[in-house]
Formats: C-alpha cells, structure tokens, sequence
C-alpha cells in the first residue's frame, strides 16, 4: 500500500509508484523462471555423490540397481511420513546433500537443494537423514531425492445413494403386489 503524504508532489507519487510495479513485475518474473524447477518431481532430479578423491559420480552413469554409495551405506533411515501431514494428504517431492564426515562416514549437515515444499515432511526428512552412516573413508558428499506420495482414496458413496435391495423369487422387493 503506498501512503501519501501531504507535501509530496504529483512527479514523486509517480516515481514511487513506478518503482513498486518495477520491483513487484521483478518478483513475478523471477518465480515464472523457477517454476520448471519447483514443479520437477524428485524422481527425476539427479542423485549423486562425490567419493573421497573428489570425484562426483551421478545415479544414471551405474546400470545395477543401486548406484554405489546406496550400496556403501551401513545404516540407512527412511524418513517417516509424519501422522499430520498424512491426514492431510500432503505430498512433494524433494532434494537434500548430505556431507559426510570422511573418517566417520556420519552425517555433519544436511541442507535442502529443493524443498519437499512442505516444513513437516522437510523436516523429517532431515531428520532420517541425520541417522544415517556410510563406510569411512569412501563419500563426501551424497544428494538424495525424497518422494512423499499417497495411493488415492477410494471414492466414499453419495449420502443420496441408496443400495438396491436384493431380489426376492425373481421380483424387486421395492416393487410390492398392486
């Protein structure tokens, strides 16, 4: 809201004017540019990793199952999927970098590349996270994507619906003798 006031001139309201629909048009071009990267589902975002010689090795260059530092973890928690947000039926997807302590293979810091887009499931994925071990001496640096997604609800009937009753020797029961 601009507040005028009594000795501003008519050039200046303009000015001012001016400079908040510059800096709003400004604010809504940079979300436009980072919609493809908001909306991308976690899926498809690259895991990788960076080994102990600084090396960063992506999820697509292994054709096994599991890409190797998947495989070089000793303790692995999965976060869970807090009883809230359930209810809610909140979903996302997102992405985390975990550093490692090398002569551990601890957790130090989790920091979120992308948000689940919600502070519930972000949080308990950091969480999770934060427990897990790899071998020492092997990763420094391992980005996971996390999918929280629900199976859809089976359709509840219409309170106006009726079952229709079975039949009895061949006849309705609803259509009685006239």
């Amino acid at each position: 809201m601009i507040r005028l006031r009594c000795h501003q001139t008519i050039p200046a309201m303009r000015s001012q004017l001016g400079r908040k629909i510059l800096a709003t048009l400004m604010c809504m071009a940079s979300l436009i540019s980072l919609r493809p990267l908001l909306s991308q589902d976690a899926s498809k975002l690259p895991g990788s990793a960076v080994d102990a010689h600084g090396v960063r090795h992506y999820w697509s260059d292994h054709d096994r199952k599991n890409p190797p530092w998947i495989d070089d973890a000793i303790k692995k928690v999965k976060p869970q999927y807090p009883y809230e947000a359930r209810t809610r039926h909140v979903t996302g997807s997102g992405l985390f970098r975990l550093t490692l302590d090398l002569n551990t293979g601890s957790v130090v810091k989790v920091t979120t590349i992308k948000s689940i887009g919600n502070p519930i499931l972000d949080s308990s994925a950091i969480d999770a996270f934060r427990q897990c071990r790899w071998k020492p001496g092997k990763w420094k640096e391992i980005d996971i994507p996390v999918v929280f997604t629900m199976a859809p609800r089976p359709p509840r009937p219409t309170p106006a619906a009726k079952p229709i009753p079975p039949l009895r020797d061949g006849v309705n029961s609803t259509s009685q003798a006239r």
